[in-house]
């Protein structure tokens, strides 16, 4: 993000006159033209926060005209005019050249939401079937997102062919933040058919 500050401008030279005078009385004008101090002004840019409670923003403070040496005072404890690994929060900047004219401005850094991720799961149907499935989608961070899955035939978003139990994957989103999330594959029991007699015939009791 970007945000400026100029003063207002005002003429390249002023023109002034002086007059001279001697013991007799006798005077003499003089006009002479004088330069005006140059238009001032301040642009701030930044780069947010990468990842959720990260601090690697940065702060670029350039200036126009003035007259240097130029000091910079910081409202939050940053230094100078390209100040580092800031974390989010609204900074607050004077510039001030040689001269004593200031300008004032502020900038606020920003991060992306934490990285979360849900699951839709398809249970083994039986043992050992190793049919389970699970689908991920992902939120937060910044899109688009890549998955390492820690079992399974990983394609994407989706992994397969997972038997019952407790599995792991790495999320990583287009600026390097991870975030690994567990979920649980379960056994769908088959029936159990149990075999009873009556006076009729034998029948199967399927539970």
């Amino acid at each position: 993000s970007t945000q400026s500050r100029s003063s207002a401008a005002s003429d390249v030279y002023k023109r002034q006159d002086v007059t001279i005078a001697d013991a007799t009385g006798c005077t003499h004008i003089e006009a002479f033209t004088v330069p005006n101090q140059s238009t001032f002004g301040i642009t701030l840019s930044s780069t947010d926060v990468s990842c959720n409670g990260g601090s690697d923003g940065t702060i670029t403070v350039s200036t126009v005209g003035g007259t240097n040496p130029v000091t910079y005072n910081w409202s939050n404890g940053l230094v100078g005019a390209n100040p580092t690994n800031i974390a989010i929060g609204t900074y607050d900047i004077t510039v001030t050249d040689a001269t004593g004219c200031a300008e004032i401005n502020s900038i606020t850094i920003t991060e992306p939401d934490s990285l979360l991720t849900t699951f839709v799961i398809v249970d083994e149907s039986c043992s050992p079937g190793n049919d389970g499935t699970s689908t991920a989608t992902s939120t937060g961070g910044t899109a688009p997102y890549t998955y390492l899955w820690g079992a399974g035939v990983g394609v994407g978003n989706t992994t397969t062919g997972l038997a019952a139990g407790t599995y792991s994957v790495t999320i990583t989103d287009i600026n390097n933040c991870t975030a690994v999330e567990e979920f649980d594959v379960l056994f769908n029991a088959p029936y159990t058919c149990l075999l009873y007699t009556s006076d009729a015939a034998d029948d199967l009791l399927c539970v």
